[in-house]
């Protein structure tokens, strides 16, 4: 019947309680009809909204008004305002509690709102941070105007549940600690966070050590999952002028790994412009 048509018809073959309803597991034939449902850019509307507050509400350094014309002009001619805001405000991702109980409220009013719909299969909405294809944040960046947190038109959002693109700038624990702050049982259905670390660090003994109590302390603050991408930016840099040179050169992407060489270049970029960091 219904929904059991190409692909889907092997799978519900499979799933539980398809067959004695006749249904696919798309059309609700399924046992557990979990939908999931990604937030793309916590971290952008977390500093958006700390870039308002501070600047509009408590500062009165500019009136609302103000602000969105900013944003209708992609920042361009009002550069100061964009540098105050990237460089002096706080941000997700740098273990500051101001910034950081703005993203967990994000996620505790989005669970909310799932918590009052239900999915046309039936069963109910889980929240993640990773969206389908892992590189939706570039998508839906290039769908996004420029945002008050500094970001400009078409510009990538947040990578996963990560701070935004170069805001994490108080190192490492700092940056895992922010994360881990977060409500993550609210996030069943992904928390995925890429960090890119020198590959120094594994070169000695003690880095290992130390890289291995890193991973323990995050886990035991609150942390759910975090992956390596063991490169430099010179590196990456290197790799995208002289590919030929760099074909076994791997990075983890989001939910998998591939060569760097092999991306499509907006992907490149936004690896390259992840935060690098040491311990």
């Amino acid at each position: 019947r219904g929904g059991a048509a190409g692909g889907h018809l092997a799978a519900s073959l499979v799933v539980n309680d398809c067959i004695e309803k006749c249904q696919g597991y798309t059309q609700g034939g399924a046992r557990y009809n979990f939908c999931n449902w990604d937030a793309i850019g916590i971290a952008n509307l977390a500093d958006s909204l700390v870039a308002i507050r501070k600047l509009v509400f408590e500062g009165r350094a500019l009136t609302l008004a103000a602000l969105v014309e900013a944003l209708r002009a992609n920042w361009d001619g009002h550069e100061p305002l964009r540098k105050r805001i990237v460089n002096q405000l706080p941000h997700f991702g740098n273990d500051d509690d101001s910034a950081d109980a703005v993203a967990t409220q994000i996620v505790e009013t989005l669970d909310q709102v799932l918590k009052r719909r239900t999915p046309f299969r039936g069963g109910h909405y889980t929240l993640g941070t990773l969206a389908g294809g892992e590189n939706m944040h570039i998508e839906f960046g290039r769908l996004t105007g420029a945002t008050p947190d500094g970001r400009r038109d078409g510009e990538p959002l947040a990578d996963t549940i990560g701070p935004a693109q170069g805001r994490d700038r108080a190192g490492i624990t700092a940056m895992l600690n922010s994360v881990a702050k977060l409500p993550h049982r609210l996030l069943p259905t992904s928390t995925t966070l890429n960090v890119k670390l020198d590959p120094k660090l594994l070169a000695s003994e003690d880095g290992v050590e130390k890289v291995a109590a890193l991973i323990q302390s995050h886990f035991l603050s609150g942390g759910q999952q975090f992956q390596f991408n063991l490169v430099t930016r010179e590196m990456l840099l290197e790799a995208k002028r002289c590919p030929e040179k760099y074909g076994n050169l791997m990075v983890r992407v989001a939910g998998y790994s591939a060569p760097f060489t092999s991306l499509w270049e907006d992907l490149q970029e936004e690896i390259i412009a992840r935060t690098g960091h040491g311990l």
